[in-house]
């Protein structure tokens, strides 16, 4: 049977959490400054890899510098601020990021399954990916997944968000990351 409620359908392949999922392991260590994006072309449609996406420009790394939320909202930004967190085993945070955005626009069925996912990946005590974010935030979050509403994540995601904007955003900025990408962009 097809369903026409397309929030209810499984999420793509190429959907952010997916692609970002084992990522840790994929690119641990591997900060090499200019060849930094060489292995992410992606095929078009028609066969073709699409050379646009696969480096970013300086205007993109302009952007980026602008705030965390504009290089979230770069799939380039976001591959490399990944990188950079998997150069400090600290990948935890942005993949749980992640995972709650996808996990708020799900329908009811699909937050059924995820939300105890996400609760056992990142958010209990002891999680193999345990986020850093405080007892009382952790708290609610542990009591109130069950009942998988689209907003039970959010006040963890807001602290987990914060913490990198103040921190690992920060650093991510300074790091040869930046200056080796803004440097090898033509």
């Amino acid at each position: 049977q097809e369903s026409s409620d397309h929030e209810d359908s499984q999420p793509e392949k190429n959907d952010l959490f997916f692609k970002f999922r084992r990522m840790p392991k994929k690119f641990h260590g591997s900060g090499q400054g200019s060849n930094l994006f060489a292995d992410i072309r992606r095929p078009r449609h028609n066969g073709k890899t699409d050379c646009q996406s696969h480096r970013p420009n300086k205007d993109q790394v302009d952007i980026w510098r602008r705030s965390l939320q504009c290089c979230l909202a770069d799939g380039a930004g976001v591959t490399a601020f990944m990188r950079f967190l998997a150069t400090e085993h600290s990948t935890e945070n942005l993949l749980f990021y992640m995972a709650v955005q996808e996990y708020e626009c799900l329908g009811e069925r699909q937050r059924k399954h995820r939300a105890p996912e996400i609760h056992n990946e990142f958010v209990k005590c002891g999680a193999p990916q345990e986020i850093n974010i405080d007892s009382g935030t952790r708290k609610r979050a542990c009591e109130n997944y069950s009942l998988a509403d689209r907003l039970v994540f959010t006040e963890a995601k807001e602290v987990v968000f914060n913490l990198m904007k103040r921190d690992s955003y920060k650093r991510f900025l300074q790091s040869p990351f930046i200056s080796d990408i803004k440097n090898s962009a033509l």
